[in-house]
């Protein structure tokens, strides 16, 4: 008897629940989630992942292609910028056609087929102030996607 009132007495102390005397005949309660909502849970779950996993391929091209959009009107910039300097300005309106790497990097010429960027710049007029167009096409073998701006071209400063 000593036992177990210690045992009692150690349960509280450690605030564990009293195991509940059996009644014979009687149901009793027990906690915990039934097979229907485990399944009805998992089916909720399952179905969210499959929608986020839906979306991840469209987000995945939308991230490369605004990558694809900044490193062309990054070249654009470049090409603004040595225009308006005068650097290498050419005469005529025949249009320019330069080649860039995918990071931008000038290429000699297209034939070395790591070209992913083709600039177009047509120049009208021949006298300044002038105007010109630059054009920038990715990929450089499909005209698909284009970046395009308009500058006028003046006198350099000193």
């Amino acid at each position: 008897m000593n036992t177990i009132s210690s045992l009692v007495q150690l349960m509280r102390l450690l605030q564990l629940p009293q195991a509940r005397k059996r009644i014979p005949g009687c149901v009793t309660s027990h906690s915990g989630f039934s097979l229907v909502e485990v399944t009805l849970a998992l089916g909720i779950v399952a179905f969210g992942l499959i929608a986020i996993f839906g979306l991840l391929p469209s987000g995945l091209n939308l991230v490369r292609e605004s990558a694809e959009e900044a490193t062309a009107v990054n070249i654009m910039g470049s090409i603004a910028s040595r225009l308006q300097a005068g650097k290498n300005l050419p005469s005529g309106t025949t249009p320019i056609e330069l080649y860039y790497d995918g990071e931008g990097l000038e290429l000699p010429s297209a034939s070395s087929g790591e070209a992913e960027y083709l600039a177009v710049i047509g120049l009208q007029g021949t006298n300044l102030p002038r105007m010109a167009t630059i054009r920038v096409f990715s990929p450089a073998n499909n005209s698909s996607r284009s970046v395009e701006t308009i500058i006028v071209l003046k006198e350099p400063r000193n």
